[in-house]
């Protein structure tokens, strides 16, 4: 019987306390209070940690040192800092990712700043014109590298490492 007269307390309880004025000076209300209480808003634009906007969803800052920035968004860990982060997503605030930090995913090789794009071509090791028949794919700054040709020969190499042996020698 004790505990259903606590639970009938309990919620008239917080029901008055979420309706009834606190006796600010403004009118503000209990709720009106925690939020002040516990929002800590540095620049000013409303949003920080612990804030609530007026649809009572949580109106969080990520950097709020920055009133014209506040919104996170996904970007991408970029580990080389070439510009181009890699597969590992992570928030970032909006439209100002931080050293480390893209908002582009897609690096191939992100511990190598001159390797950021995958680049497909027809190897050629002895240089003599004639390529593999496979293309490979190598991960580069977008050109292709020494002994790697944009397209296969006509015909296949058939030692690659050398290059006076080839179909037509």
């Amino acid at each position: 019987m004790l505990h259903k007269t606590w639970s009938i307390s309990f919620w008239a309880i917080a029901a008055l306390l979420l309706v009834i004025p606190v006796g600010c000076k403004d009118g503000k209300t209990i709720a009106d209070a925690i939020n002040t209480e516990f929002c800590e808003d540095l620049d000013g634009d409303g949003f920080g940690p612990g804030c609530v906007d007026a649809e009572g969803n949580l109106a969080t800052d990520c950097d709020d040192a920055d009133p014209d920035v506040h919104e996170t968004a996904q970007g991408y860990v970029d580990a080389d800092q070439d510009g181009i982060g890699g597969r590992e997503p992570v928030a970032i605030c909006a439209g100002r990712p931080l050293t480390g930090e893209s908002e582009i995913t897609g690096d191939c090789d992100d511990h190598d700043a001159s390797a950021f794009t995958e680049v497909t071509g027809y190897q050629d090791r002895d240089g003599d014109s004639y390529t593999a028949e496979t293309p490979v794919v190598q991960c580069t700054d977008g050109s292709l590298p020494a002994g790697l040709l944009a397209s296969a020969s006509a015909s296949v190499d058939c030692d690659d490492d050398d290059d006076a042996i080839h179909p037509g020698a």
